[in-house]
């Protein structure tokens, strides 16, 4: 007798005990770090409607423009708002 490959109903059905356990843990991993990205959209828009706003700066960040950025602050106040790649910063009273 020749050997046969299974049928494709065959290979499911061999298939299920492993394929159904894995898609099933991949959607409960998944669906927290779904939840992330989603959260920080949100957070995004809600900050970039603000604007330009006074914000504390507890960890250190260059303040200005890219390609003019000079040193950092850090432990002061200074304004800030959501940018193209993430958030822009700047000192008080500087240009918008």
């Amino acid at each position: 007798m020749k050997w046969r490959a299974p049928s494709q109903r065959t290979q499911f059905w061999l298939a299920a005990p492993i394929v159904l356990p894995v898609a099933l843990l991949g959607a409960i991993w998944f669906s927290p770090l779904a939840l992330v990205f989603w959260l920080d959209g949100k957070w995004r828009a809600r900050q970039g409607a603000k604007g330009w706003h006074v914000w504390f700066a507890w960890h250190p960040v260059r303040p200005g423009p890219w390609w003019q950025r000079g040193g950092w602050v850090w432990l002061e106040m200074i304004e800030r708002t959501v940018g193209g790649e993430g958030y822009e910063y700047r000192l008080p009273g500087g240009e918008a």
